[in-house]
């Protein structure tokens, strides 16, 4: 099955195949995965639920540490996520991008900035909710952490 990843012009993830991703017009923060609220905390802005799926974070409450069932593993003192629930993710060591999230294969443009396919061997018509979220979640994150290492650049 190979899943098109489209963005907008501004660089952010809008669709996942058929599912639709949505943003608030003011942050710019995704609203919506499909028929998935996004709902944040109000205060620090971090993400608080994703549907029916809270999220929990950790001792200092920077990162999150699992969303629902899906647990994530950062692998020691690391900053990127190394599994999030069943699903190990792989990253490029030039570029530092996820080229895997479990089954899924994810694939970039010519110059490797932005993904725009994913890809998963068999026929499936459909990507399980639970890969699907995975996907989302790790592609999410790979944009949190950009953004965040942009402005401790240029503040």
């Amino acid at each position: 099955m190979d899943i098109k990843l489209q963005h907008d012009a501004l660089g952010s993830l809008r669709r996942i195949g058929d599912t639709e991703i949505t943003y608030r017009k003011l942050s710019g923060k995704p609203r919506g995965l499909g028929g998935w609220e996004i709902e944040y905390d109000r205060l620090s802005g971090r993400l608080k639920r994703i549907g029916h799926r809270e999220v929990r974070y950790g001792g200092h409450g920077s990162r999150p540490r699992a969303v629902g069932e899906l647990e994530f593993d950062y692998g020691g003192s690391g900053h990127s996520v190394r599994r999030i629930g069943p699903y190990p993710l792989r990253y490029s060591k030039a570029a530092g991008v996820v080229q895997r999230v479990g089954p899924l294969e994810v694939r970039y443009s010519k110059l490797g900035v932005l993904p725009n396919r994913a890809s998963l061997e068999g026929e499936d018509q459909e990507l399980p909710d639970e890969l699907l979220l995975a996907l989302f979640l790790a592609l999410y994150l790979e944009a949190e952490e950009d953004v965040g290492f942009l402005e401790e650049i240029f503040g």
